[in-house]
């Protein structure tokens, strides 16, 4: 119990009446990781970056918010334990844990919170099922999902109004069957220069006045 790391299923041994490990001897300007192994430096709590190993410096956080590339923000959400599923209607987004019940809120405050019992056990589900939201609060029936099954992704589906795209996480790049994730090629440092979606470019081609990189990044 309370040891940074969820042993019972829905993460009840980790909840908000834990408090950091007494083993360690930390300074008032640093944070002990409940595990006891380490101090951090204080500013490094809710920071959304795990510092501590057991990943203890982000639990409990309020909600942050976050400036992306594009002037777009990022929503950061971090008392959920044991996520499941996710789904969004809308401006609408639902989620649920191994907890018999289901969340939903507004996903770009969290404003709204509700919380509503699920009718069936979750532990029972198969676990590669994914969450899926037909109707909700009022939105005509949204038909089939092209998400559903993942749309053919190998790794992350988007909806993109009624149709689908596939995206891939850090360190992955999109193969040209627009399906399938792959490595980052590794380019060579004396001659290629990487766009930030992985593709390597010649490097008298940076600083040419033409984006030779999708983004422009060159």
């Amino acid at each position: 119990v309370c040891n940074g790391h969820n042993d019972c299923v829905g993460g009840e041994d980790e909840q908000a009446s834990c408090t950091p490990s007494a083993h360690l001897n930390c300074s008032e300007l640093h944070f002990p990781c409940m595990n006891g192994e380490r101090c951090i430096d204080l500013t490094l709590r809710c920071n959304n970056e795990f510092d501590c190993e057991d990943k203890s410096d982000e639990f409990h956080c309020n909600n942050t918010v976050k400036t992306c590339s594009g002037g777009l923000d990022r929503l950061s959400y971090t008392n959920v334990s044991s996520p499941m599923g996710l789904a969004t209607v809308s401006n609408d987004l639902f989620w649920t844990s191994y907890q018999p019940s289901f969340k939903w809120s507004n996903k770009y405050s969290f404003d709204g919170f509700k919380s509503f019992p699920a009718s069936f056990k979750i532990e029972d589900w198969n676990e590669m099922e994914f969450m899926r939201v037909t109707a909700a609060k009022g939105y005509a029936h949204m038909g089939p999902n092209p998400c559903a099954d993942f749309g053919g992704c190998s790794d992350i589906c988007l909806l993109a109004g009624k149709t689908h795209v596939c995206a891939c996480p850090a360190g992955k790049i999109l193969n040209a069957n627009g399906l399938t994730c792959e490595d980052l090629p590794k380019c060579s440092n004396e001659k290629q220069f990487q766009c930030h979606n992985g593709q390597c470019i010649a490097l008298h081609l940076v600083c040419n006045g033409h984006n030779d990189c999708v983004g422009g990044e060159d």
